[in-house]
């Protein structure tokens, strides 16, 4: 498995295993109890504590255990899962709800709306979609009462259960809480079942971190408390292309109102972060706010030797070098682990890009 396909499948796994309790886990171990739901597996009961049988061999397997790290969980899960299981989590389609709120068991055609062709099939039934296909990632382009939306997304879990490892769903979603915005297929749902928001250029223009803050929160509960854990938000992204149909959904195109308006902005971390796409060979050339002051930057481009080349990638992997920056030709073949952050600075300009 290539470096970019573990990174993916692992993501992928640790963000399914943290739906499989209302707690929020971390990388660390716990002990503290989270509340145990089920309504297909046994519950195990082991020295005070419950657990889901999630592969049903009335055992408790260490990606069961949610006492255990996370990294060490999705590492026991992988071990257990066939090809196909691990292909079904390289996909996320739509998944749509059937007739009031129910389990929609019809499959759905169409053509790719972003690059049009024959009709395929979008969207398998979801039964076949999570039995047969083995696919745990959705799309909720959903707008109904949150009551109907909890109860559907509750009904397709069960199903997910009821398979050979009970892998549940992460069911994530485009913005939903931009007043007055019309639906638009890609980038953003209707969302009057939802509180309502100024969208985040209307929230950058008010330079309130606060407010922000309390929008980022009040969002994030809605969307657990009906079942959806992941979102396609843009939201960090500084807009650098003004063809780029999501603009709107971000912060604008000043990176220091990006890093004020962002709820992170004012406590910025980074451990190893590569920058991508740079239009300058200067290092520095997106780094002159304060927010970055004192940390270790180094950059690629054309103009450097093999010799000079490995040493820059040499003290960015051992981590002397917190900041890798790369022009577009430079960054082509990197192979780097471990990166907190990788940031494209503009849209690359071929469609084959990654």
């Amino acid at each position: 498995m290539n470096f970019t396909r573990r990174i993916v499948l692992t993501v992928l796994l640790s963000s399914v295993l943290l739906v499989l309790s209302t707690a929020l886990a971390t990388s660390q171990a716990t002990t503290q109890q989270p509340v145990i739901n089920a309504r297909v597996v046994k519950v195990l009961q082991i020295d005070g504590l419950l657990f889901k049988d999630l592969n049903k061999n009335s055992r408790l397997d260490v990606y069961e255990d949610w006492r255990r790290p996370i990294e060490e969980r999705v590492n026991d899960l992988v071990a257990q899962m066939t090809i196909e299981e691990k292909a079904g989590l390289m996909v996320g389609p739509t998944l749509p709800m059937g007739p009031d709120g129910s389990v929609s068991e019809q499959p759905a055609y169409g053509s790719n709306p972003f690059n049009p062709g024959p009709i395929t099939l979008n969207t398998p039934a979801t039964t076949d979609a999570l039995l047969r296909r083995h696919i745990r990632q959705f799309i909720n382009r959903e707008n109904v009462a949150p009551g109907t939306m909890a109860n559907w997304l509750n009904a397709v879990q069960q199903i997910a259960e009821s398979s050979r490892l009970g892998i549940p769903v992460l069911f994530v979603t485009n913005p939903r809480n931009h007043y007055g915005a019309q639906a638009a297929f890609g980038m953003i749902e209707a969302g009057n079942a939802f509180s309502q928001w100024p969208g985040t250029l209307g929230l950058a223009a008010m330079r309130d971190t606060a407010l922000v803050e309390e929008f980022a929160r009040i969002a994030a509960q809605e969307y657990v408390s009906v079942g959806i854990r992941g979102a396609y938000h843009p939201t960090a992204d500084v807009a650098t292309e003004p063809r780029w149909n999501r603009f709107r959904e971000t912060f604008g195109g000043n990176g220091r109102t990006c890093a004020t308006c962002h709820p992170a902005g004012h406590n910025f971390t980074i451990d190893r972060t590569f920058i991508n796409n740079l239009p300058s060979s200067d290092p520095l050339f997106v780094f002159r706010r304060p927010e970055l002051a004192g940390l270790e930057v180094e950059s690629l481009h054309g103009g450097h030797n093999q010799e000079q080349r490995d040493r820059v990638m040499r003290r960015f992997r051992e981590g002397t070098t917190q900041l890798l920056t790369a022009t577009d030709v430079a960054a082509r073949g990197l192979d780097i682990g471990h990166l907190s952050h990788v940031v494209n600075y503009d849209v690359p300009w071929w469609r084959q890009a990654k």
